[in-house]
């Protein structure tokens, strides 16, 4: 999927979105998503130079992989968070993963 990014300067950032979305906790919202790219592993500090200063764009250089939904819980406002584009990505992510850890 990462061949049908947009920019090819952008692969690397869209594969650790893709990351942080399948091995997220809970549903994140596009806002978390850019800033958890702006981490500098190595320093461990937030590098907001390494990210996009527009989170819209990592939408647009990551569309086959990752899109921008609607979450609503009883009893609260929705809002957006981003979900892989194919559920079968997800599910095969999924039974990999319980794969090796049952293996």
């Amino acid at each position: 999927m990462l061949e049908y990014v947009e920019q090819e300067s952008s692969i690397e950032l869209a594969s650790k979105a893709f990351h942080w979305v399948v091995h997220s906790g809970r549903p994140l919202t596009l806002e978390e998503v850019v800033e958890a790219l702006a981490l500098d592993e190595n320093e461990k500090k937030l590098d907001l130079n390494i990210t996009f200063s527009d989170p819209r764009d990592l939408l647009r250089v990551s569309s086959s992989l990752l899109y921008e939904a609607d979450l609503a819980r009883r009893g609260e406002e929705s809002y957006k968070y981003i979900r892989l584009c194919h559920y079968t990505v997800e599910v095969c992510i999924i039974r990999t993963t319980l794969g090796r850890l049952f293996s």
